[in-house]
């Protein structure tokens, strides 16, 4: 042919390799034409362009386009990669590293790898819940992002929150944790029946004291008056009822903030009645009582006689001193003085 050359550049076809094929048409100052062609490959790709691992994990790189057969090196930085499988492997301790792939054009396309030093955890790995409680379990390490689940026991857990809550009956419970890796971490969880307070409700005289008692919940527990007059001890649950009548309630308190809570009645004081009571020789009286907690008790010291129950009392046929004692239920008394004349 003869010069000048003339270049069409025509459409780009797929030719059988199915890569991108470009055509142009060449004539010369003679009008004598001939094609020519050259393939085309799309730019070389490294997948995943960035990724986390954990220390001593593993990644798949995988390489496309450009022109094969692909190369994988580490570029700078630390762990090791297969040349051939693209196969990275994390070292022992954290750090970074680029890794690259070179195709037979040296064509070259880069990845970042951050190595992360904690593994995975999950935090707490031991838990104390009461019945119908919740928590949050937090994890840390490892590669996001983290999935929970329940592998064993009952209960519910957020998938992606790790909030679990606990059911309405005690029992056990493993909560797993699983990161994008496929490693796990583990929480055992206990669930123990809901807090409760003895006496659940009590009736006292004034100044008198009780002991509270719980049972279940998670320990330690506080005890607090939440409403009316007393005190109470917030770590023995002794309470002291005021030195005025009214009512009041005692809230115990565990470590999850679980509450029992107690109604108090507080009675006036035992006072019997007659206080005090003249009489002659084999002459009778009844004595009565009110306040305190009944069922009365009566009794006397001296030589006269007294009904227990009905407090119908009988004075000696000598003369003298008696006392009469009233008793409550809870061991509170009064007294009347008897005079025989």
């Amino acid at each position: 042919m003869a010069g000048p050359l003339t270049f069409l550049s025509l459409l780009p076809e797929w030719g059988r390799s199915l890569r991108p094929v470009s055509l142009w048409l060449v004539t010369d100052a003679g009008g004598a034409t001939a094609l020519a062609s050259a393939l085309v490959y799309a730019p070389l790709q490294l997948s995943p362009t960035s990724k986390v691992v954990a220390v001593n994990g593993t990644i798949a790189f995988v390489a496309s386009h450009g022109v094969a057969p692909h190369v994988f090196s580490i570029l700078s930085g630390v762990g090791t990669i297969n040349a051939t499988s693209g196969v990275y492997t994390a070292p022992a301790g954290a750090g970074s590293a680029l890794v690259g792939v070179t195709d037979s054009l040296g064509s070259v396309a880069s990845a970042s790898v951050t190595i992360s030093a904690t593994g995975l955890a999950i935090t707490p790995a031991v838990l104390n819940l009461a019945v119908n409680n919740s928590s949050a379990l937090t994890v840390s390490g490892g590669l996001p992002p983290y999935s929970f689940s329940i592998t064993s026991g009952a209960g519910s857990v957020g998938v992606t929150s790790g909030i679990y809550i606990a059911p309405a009956a005690q029992g056990s419970a493993t909560v797993t944790v699983e990161d994008a890796q496929g490693s796990t971490a583990v929480a055992s969880i206990t669930i123990h029946p809901a807090l409760s307070l003895t006496p659940g409700a009590v009736t006292l005289a004034v100044n008198n004291t009780v002991t509270f008692v719980t049972a279940d919940g998670v320990p330690p527990v506080s005890y607090s008056v939440a409403l009316g007059g007393g005190t109470v001890n917030a770590a023995s649950g002794v309470y002291t009822a005021p030195a005025t009548a009214g009512s009041a309630v005692v809230h115990a308190t565990d470590s999850l903030g679980n509450v029992a809570s107690a109604p108090v009645v507080i009675n006036p004081a035992l006072v019997i009645s007659p206080a005090a009571a003249a009489l002659g020789a084999t002459g009778v009286t009844s004595f009565s009582a009110a306040g305190g907690l009944p069922p009365y008790t009566f009794s006397v010291t001296g030589a006269g006689t007294i009904n227990p129950g009905t407090g119908a009392y009988i004075a000696p046929g000598s003369f003298g001193n008696d006392t009469v004692r009233v008793t409550d239920s809870l061991g509170n008394t009064s007294t009347a003085a008897v005079t025989v004349s």
